[in-house]
């Protein structure tokens, strides 16, 4: 493979490698290894964190917005709460537990790590049809990084240890639509993007995204440049206004519960002024981001513009989240991940050169 000035590849020729072969028994013993890892993920996200909201107050609509606004598993607990399955089920898995939590295994809780088990393997299987379909040589190291950076964000947490029936569906939707903007697959994109605006508030970050990935998706001649910036613009001005639509119609249903977002300006300068929280702080995707970061040449001319789009937007994540829950940060678990694959790929590639036998670098 060889890379252009911007550091894209120009795609695989058959000198670089043959045509990949399909999985073979060995492949298939990593992925059984991974999906074990991922599965213990969120079980350790479930088990181990304690909620401090009551999700059944969620279901019924009355608890505090932003919680209430991110209404995508209000109708599966609502249901699960009348399940007499899903009730039963709860109740066993409560008893299998080797030993007591701080928190009982409720119906809501027993649906959202269901959904959330659901939602990880099909994060897993896109990864895994990304790192073969882009030909890593190390097919799985993309989702070898992802469950690096999710243990880190959802399991290994010391302080603000909360769960969410909704983060990882969201992940998942955010996740991939970022990765087919990167592939050009558009007709991906915006169905993603449309079913992500009910899960959080935060979907507004594809917008930063998606639409620089679709101003330079193509090459384009100086003539038609004026048609692609009208479409661009079209694009720009469809999602801004579907999502503020959508925002704001759940807004009003739901904005006489009160809120709980505001700024935690002193709860995140204490954080970050206690050298006891920093190892916590720094826990922002997976330990990796600042590697991610600092490896920014590595990175394809595309994934670049991902992450100019994650600087833009983490000022807004930092400005209301609160610093020490790592999980403000699950959205970009998937895109980061796939990053990070990258940079690492193309570092082989640039200490040991394009032979067959090196490590190949791969782009979108």
């Amino acid at each position: 493979m060889t890379r252009t000035s911007n550091g894209d590849s120009e795609g695989w020729t058959e000198a670089d490698t043959d045509t990949r072969p399909a999985f073979t028994r060995r492949d298939w013993l990593i992925v059984f290894f991974l999906v074990i890892a991922s599965i213990q993920c969120v079980r350790g996200y479930y088990y181990v964190n304690v909620s401090t909201l009551d999700w059944s107050t969620y279901a019924h609509g009355t608890a505090e917005l932003p919680y209430q606004g991110r209404v995508g598993m209000i109708d599966v607990l609502r249901w699960a709460e009348n399940s007499p399955y899903m009730i039963r089920g709860a109740a066993k898995l409560g008893r299998m537990l080797l030993r007591p939590y701080l928190e009982p295994m409720s119906v809501e809780k027993f649906t959202s790590l269901l959904a959330a088990i659901f939602s990880m393997l099909l994060i897993q299987a896109y990864i895994i049809h990304y790192g073969w379909r882009h030909r890593y040589r190390l097919w799985w190291l993309p989702d070898v990084l992802l469950l690096a950076i999710s243990f880190i964000e959802l399991s290994v947490r010391s302080e603000s240890a909360m769960w969410t029936p909704y983060d990882l569906p969201h992940a998942l939707l955010f996740g991939i639509a970022i990765l087919c903007a990167l592939d050009r697959q558009w007709y991906f994109v915006l169905p993603l993007f449309a079913l992500d605006v009910p899960w959080r508030e935060t979907s507004i970050f594809l917008i930063a995204i998606c639409v620089p990935l679709f101003y330079v998706s193509e090459a384009v001649a100086w003539r038609q440049s004026k048609t692609r910036t009208i479409q661009t613009i079209l694009l720009t001005a469809a999602m801004g206004i579907y999502w503020a639509a959508v925002r704001a119609t759940i807004y009003a249903h739901y904005r006489q519960n009160g809120t709980d977002a505001y700024v935690h300006s002193t709860y995140n300068v204490h954080a970050l002024l206690l050298p006891n929280h920093w190892t916590q702080l720094l826990g922002a995707g997976g330990y990796l981001l600042i590697f991610i970061l600092l490896e920014w040449r590595r990175a394809t001319a595309r994934q670049q513009i991902i992450l100019w789009g994650f600087l833009i937007c983490a000022p807004v994540i930092l400005l209301y989240g609160q610093w020490t829950e790592l999980r403000i940060w699950i959205e970009w678990t998937v895109p980061l991940a796939a990053i990070a694959a990258t940079e690492l790929q193309n570092y082989f590639y640039d200490c040991y050169g394009g032979t067959k036998t090196s490590t190949a670098i791969t782009t979108a």
